[in-house]
């Protein structure tokens, strides 16, 4: 069972890091967090360039009584021309599915303490 879930999260890290930006050695984390439970974990992340991933694993136990590791997330970047990348993926005995990333308009440039400052 360790070597399917190590298989597993490599699988799962390599295919978002093909899809990540190129250029981020610049960035720092500037929050994350990491949440082991009793049959899995969550974590995000956030770096100082937008990045931003979110992940969730759950041990289950099929008809057979089979384990394996199922897992959702979520990665966001943005682009070289400035649009916001999102994507989802899911893990699971079955394999790798990268739901198509969907592109977001660019933001307002707006401060948020601006933003603030309007509603009160």
């Amino acid at each position: 069972m360790g070597c399917q879930l190590i298989f597993m999260m490599a699988l799962i890290l390599a295919a978002a890091n093909v899809v990540s930006p190129s250029d981020s050695s610049g960035a720092t984390i500037v929050r994350k967090e990491f949440v082991r439970t009793e049959d899995g974990y969550t974590f995000e992340f956030e770096t100082s360039d937008g990045q931003k991933r979110r992940e969730e694993g759950k041990l289950v136990t099929d008809d057979a009584g089979n384990q394996y590791m199922k897992v959702q997330g979520s990665f966001s970047y943005t682009a070289p021309d400035g649009k916001i990348i999102n994507a989802i993926y899911e893990a699971d005995k079955d394999g790798y599915k990268l739901t198509p990333a969907v592109e977001l308009p660019k933001p307002l440039g707006i401060p948020s303490s601006a933003l603030l400052s309007l509603v009160g």
